[in-house]
């Protein structure tokens, strides 16, 4: 299987993300999933919706706190991740 460049998957959440804006504070890890974007890019990347809006729900909290480079740092610490 051809590996996708997960700089691509990154754009991904923050564009769902910016499309979102009227639905923040985002917290439901079910109405995120079922946003068509989400099931897209969970689609493309072989993934699970809900995977994705834990990602996105995520991505949003470090936002809030005002750190978005702090995901990129503990995606690269964590070799699970």
């Amino acid at each position: 299987m051809k590996t996708k460049n997960p700089s691509r998957y990154d754009k991904g959440i923050f564009f769902i993300l910016r499309m979102s804006g009227k639905h923040w504070p985002m917290r439901d890890t079910r109405q995120v999933s079922g946003w068509q974007l989400t099931r897209m890019l969970a689609h493309q990347y072989d993934k699970q919706p809900w995977e994705v809006a834990r990602e996105v729900i995520e991505r949003a909290e470090l936002l809030e706190e005002g750190d978005p480079y702090d995901y990129q740092r503990q995606r690269q610490h964590d070799p699970a991740a």
